[in-house]
């Protein structure tokens, strides 16, 4: 006979006992039970992120916060009947002295298990729905991942691994109808249901050369200042599911639940088929890219960790794309919003503009000239300092009427003043698994997925970015950020084992 255990592994923390209350409306002391017993490591771990956030590269264990386990929910489907049984009490056992484990013993009414093959499903701090379905979709209510699925000491987690896996024969349950001599079977692995975002800076002040002088001296430099993120998914299925061809029609025969991603398979979220459809992205998400009213963001300062350190910046929910669609409309990214200003290098002229911040600021061919005036000064010089493309551009503007269109059209990005001040945004599209190829678009290369840890880190910036958009103001951008842009009467006891699994960590470094 095996005995259902959830081990949990080394990242896990003493857990303190908990009691579920019923799931299916019925009195757990009704009857014959059978008794299915479990058990969670209380190993202590050295984590390789700090409680205060802070973190280092390699695998990350995980915050205790992030690795504890409070609650459980043991679901089983009979593989023949398809009915679903949610345990109905779970009872944590006192452990012996030096024993490393918490013993838990889950308990069913015998009137709603039978003999057969069933499958295991195991939540972790979560309720299973009381209506189960394996394809079960939770949403999240409020663009705040933290407070739907990521509370400390209460982090979302199901479990992971192939659903065939999970496929155990129940013999005979006779002898498991006492809590001393409880149904094993075997151990489960658990990851979290969303995803973490780091971050970490090169230089403490944030800030970055856009332009030099002849002695090489930054002019003109950058500060990031706030990060926000784009395209947030508002659902995500309780299992995660791959596939190994996303182009099949009929994905939910061919995907598998739960199995282990790789690099040449894809993980199916919860709108690949509205992703598939549209062609300029899709209305479920938070925080749609829209580059009309970037005020719609919801902006957080950018953390202060300094490289080779991160800092925890934001949790997010999965989301992923069919190979076809991964676009700027549907694939989560990061905007970062910063301000342009002057050094003290900077040509006294555009220094006094900058510095001033009432004036509208115009950008050509990666070269800040200034006000419109100081572009018209340019363009029309003659001789050595003779810029052709300049006049060029410079002549089709003012042979047009002059709207941002026509501004844009000739090459054109202006900057207008938002409180003194030139702020200018940059978008980063999360890359998953990077193919170090920039022409060719690979398999999942652009994604969130769960139970990963991205680190981000922008360690250049070699141009002026998009302006920032606030509603009020159209400034010309010849380059915007586009949309389409490419589960009879005895109460069984099985003892679960979970065991929480690392972080996956990818580091990002981002040039603009």
């Amino acid at each position: 006979m095996k005995k259902l255990s959830i081990i949990a592994a080394a990242a896990l923390m003493a857990v303190v006992g908990c009691q579920k209350q019923p799931n299916a409306g019925t009195n757990p002391d009704e009857g014959e039970k059978v008794y299915m017993g479990f058990k969670i490591a209380t190993v202590s771990t050295k984590s390789g992120t700090q409680d205060d956030g802070t973190s280092t590269n390699g695998v990350e264990v995980g915050t205790d916060s992030e690795n504890k386990v409070s609650k459980i929910d043991l679901v089983l489907k009979n593989g023949t009947t398809k009915k679903v049984t949610i345990a109905s009490d779970i009872t944590a056992v006192a452990p012996q002295p030096g024993e490393e484990t918490r013993a838990f013993i889950a308990s069913f009414k015998s009137s709603e298990l039978s003999e057969g093959n069933y499958r295991v499903y195991v939540y972790v701090n979560a309720n299973a729905p009381a209506t189960f379905d394996v394809d079960h979709v939770t949403s999240v209510d409020a663009a705040d991942v933290t407070t739907n699925i990521a509370q400390p000491n209460y982090f979302m987690m199901t479990s992971a691994g192939v659903d065939a896996k999970n496929m155990t024969t129940i013999s005979d349950l006779r002898s498991h109808t006492s809590a001393a001599n409880p149904l094993d079977l075997g151990t489960f692995d658990v990851e979290r249901s969303a995803v973490r975002f780091d971050y970490s800076s090169p230089t403490a002040d944030k800030t970055y050369t856009l332009a030099k002088d002849a002695s090489d001296k930054p002019t003109v430099v950058v500060t990031l200042q706030d990060m926000a993120l784009v395209n947030e998914s508002k659902a995500f299925y309780d299992f995660k599911r791959v596939i190994a061809d996303p182009t099949v029609a009929d994905w939910a025969a061919n995907w598998t639940i739960g199995d282990i991603e790789t690099s040449n398979n894809y993980v199916v979220d919860t709108d690949w088929a509205g992703k598939k459809a549209s062609s300029t992205g899709i209305v479920d998400m938070y925080y749609p890219l829209n580059t009309a009213n970037e005020s719609t963001y919801s902006w957080t300062s950018i953390p202060d960790a300094t490289t080779p350190n991160y800092s925890f910046w934001k949790y997010s929910t999965e989301n992923s794309m069919p190979f076809t669609t991964q676009k700027k409309g549907m694939t989560t990214g990061v905007a970062f919003r910063g301000q342009i200003k002057a050094t003290n290098d900077c040509p006294a002229g555009l220094k006094s503009v900058l510095n001033a911040g009432a004036a509208t600021i115009y950008v050509f061919g990666n070269v800040l000239y200034g006000t419109w005036e100081m572009v018209k000064t340019a363009a029309l010089a003659t001789g050595a300092s003779a810029n052709y493309a300049l006049r060029a551009a410079y002549d089709k503007v003012e042979a047009s009427s002059k709207q941002p269109a026509d501004y844009a059209s000739a090459g054109f990005t202006a900057y207008s003043p938002k409180d003194g001040k030139y702020l200018t945004t940059y978008y980063y599209w999360n890359r998953h698994n990077d193919n170090n190829n920039p022409d060719v678009m690979g398999p999942m290369e652009f994604a969130t997925v769960r139970n990963n840890v991205y680190k981000l880190s922008v360690t250049k910036i070699n141009k002026y970015g998009h302006p920032y958009q606030d509603g009020t103001t159209t400034d010309p951008d010849p380059n915007p950020q586009l949309p389409d842009q490419p589960d009879e009467q005895t109460e069984y006891y099985f003892t679960v084992s979970v065991k929480v699994l690392p972080w996956v960590v990818r580091i990002n470094n981002i040039e603009f």
